[in-house]
C-alpha cells in the first residue's frame, strides 16, 4: 500500500484480510484511502468499544500488514 501510494498519484483501496480495527488503521496509516472488508460490523464494534473505553473488546491485528 505504501509503495503504491508513493509511486502513483491515485487513491489506493486496500482489501483482503482486513478483520480488525488494528488492521484497518494500519492500512490507512500506510496510505490506503479506502478499505474493502467483509468484517465491517466487527471493526465498527471494536471502534465503538474503544470509544467507550472497553479495551477487552478490541481485537489484535490479524492481517499481518
Amino acid at each position: 500500500v505504501a509503495l503504491m501510494r508513493k509511486s502513483c498519484a491515485i487513491e489506493v483501496k486496500a482489501s483482503g484480510g482486513i478483520r480488525s480495527l488494528a488492521d484497518a488503521r494500519r492500512l490507512v496509516a500506510l496510505g490506503a484511502t479506502r478499505l474493502g472488508t467483509s468484517a465491517t460490523e466487527t471493526i465498527a464494534k471494536q471502534e465503538a468499544a474503544e470509544a467507550a473505553g472497553d479495551a477487552t473488546k478490541i481485537g489484535p491485528a490479524t492481517g499481518g500488514y
